[in-house]
């Protein structure tokens, strides 16, 4: 399986990322109306491309838990880290003040849910200046 033309799902572009801009992060929530970030991934893949993921329950204001969260969850085996982003690869963050914090890789930047500031856009160059470590994970039903 590999994503098909996904700057035209839903029918209007890359639009359709407008439509997650500035929803409000929530501790444990994926949608519609507010996310944390693996909420949101969750909710594209699902909307977007069918694929239901796995929740991922975890304490989102306990740090530890979210650095390990993605690694030592069942879910961890759907994916296989890769060297380069493709569209809605999950791209899985680090920081000092965000460990194991995750968003979606489109068009040269990161689709995320964060705490003080909800659903954003990043470019990658920025994201790496502002000290984010950036990993990709491919879903394995993706990978050709």
């Amino acid at each position: 399986m590999e994503i098909q033309n996904y700057e035209n799902m839903g029918g209007n572009g890359l639009r359709w990322i407008n439509d997650y801009i500035g929803r409000r992060w929530e501790s444990g929530a994926s949608g519609p109306d507010t996310f944390n970030c693996w909420g949101l991934v969750r909710h594209v893949y699902l909307t977007l491309l069918g694929i239901e993921l796995s929740e991922i329950i975890i304490d989102d204001t306990n740090r530890l838990a979210r650095e390990y969260a993605f690694n030592n969850h069942h879910e961890y085996r759907n994916w296989q880290r890769v060297y380069s982003g493709k569209p809605l690869d999950v791209v899985v963050l680090s920081s000092i003040l965000e460990p194991g914090h995750c968003g979606l890789y489109i068009s040269g930047g990161v689709l995320h849910c964060l705490r003080r500031s909800g659903v954003v856009f990043q470019t990658l160059p920025g994201m790496r200046i502002k000290g984010w470590e950036i990993n990709f994970y491919r879903y394995k039903e993706f990978m050709a």
